[in-house]
């Protein structure tokens, strides 16, 4: 059983929790956050951690393109 069935099977197709869980973008935004924080507060210097929001972006734009071909 996928979690994403299981979303469905609990609050039904046509919830928002439904469309956030299989919505590719939405879901990457929140499949990268961690990669991102983990990335920059644990690889670079402190004077660096800016770059959290940049990184956070590329993350998640290259998820949601990784997800893209889970459709076709």
């Amino acid at each position: 059983l996928s979690f994403r069935r299981w979303v469905i099977d609990r609050y039904g197709e046509e919830s928002a929790t439904s469309y956030l869980v299989h919505c590719v973008w939405c879901t990457s935004i929140w499949v990268s956050m961690p990669g991102a924080i983990a990335w920059t507060v644990g690889v670079l210097p402190l004077h660096y951690y800016w770059l959290v929001l940049p990184a956070w972006l590329a993350m998640s734009h290259l998820t949601g393109l990784l997800g893209r071909l889970e459709e076709d």
